[in-house]
């Protein structure tokens, strides 16, 4: 089995992050990692990370002073060990056949999407991205560029092959504090030449009022 490395920055999410948790725990497929970068919390969500960790050696926490989703992305990657790589939110889920759907499509292609349910607190949950099959970089590229969102650009919700990856495609320059994964996104489709998209649920993504594309106006065009 190929192992799997699950990244999950983590900052002042302690009201959600044993969600987050909970459904790494319940995976169908059990050859991952998840690596907790604890990225300078001030509530409880560093105990949260080590307490797992002492439930399950597959969790591996990392503390450090706070310096951005993108700092703590690119730290995890750096001590993660995996053949593939899968990014995850703090206050996000999984269903429990995600890794197992994702590894399983996973022969010839070096990056793998599923599709997502888009979850707003207290409303009815709706289904992002339900391609099915494999599609050129190249239209992929267009899409995004156009701002069409008929494809993901978020890193959520899809496995990635360790040998598209590196720290300078991971690296975000410091003056971007929002939509960094819309940047990480376009630097790994030039590397590749085809993105394999599956008709299966590989990602919770639950909108709260907190959250950084929804509190800050700045315009990602």
């Amino acid at each position: 089995m190929q192992r799997i490395s699950i990244i999950v920055p983590i900052y002042n999410t302690d009201k959600y992050l044993s969600y987050c948790l909970d459904s790494i725990l319940s995976q169908t497929y059990t050859n991952w990692e998840a690596i907790l970068v604890d990225d300078g919390s001030t509530d409880r969500s560093s105990i949260i990370c080590d307490e797992y960790a002492e439930k399950d050696n597959r969790f591996k926490v990392i503390h450090q002073e706070n310096g951005g989703v993108s700092a703590a992305r690119l730290n995890g990657f750096n001590k993660s060990e995996g053949e593939w790589v899968f990014f995850m939110d703090a206050d996000d889920t999984i269903p429990h056949n995600a890794l197992q759907a994702l590894i399983s499509n996973s022969t010839g292609q070096k990056y793998i999407c599923g599709t997502a349910n888009e979850i707003k607190e207290g409303t009815a949950k709706r289904i992002l991205y339900t391609n099915n099959g494999i599609f050129k970089k190249d239209d992929i590229l267009v899409s995004i560029l156009q701002f069409t969102r008929n494809f993901s650009w978020e890193l959520w919700g899809k496995l990635f092959h360790r040998s598209i990856l590196d720290i300078e495609t991971l690296t975000v320059p410091s003056n971007i504090k929002v939509f960094e994964d819309y940047v990480i996104t376009l630097r790994i489709l030039n590397k590749i030449k085809n993105v394999k998209y599956i008709s299966v649920t590989t990602y919770n993504y639950i909108i709260r009022e907190s959250s950084a594309t929804h509190t800050n106006k700045q315009d990602l065009k």
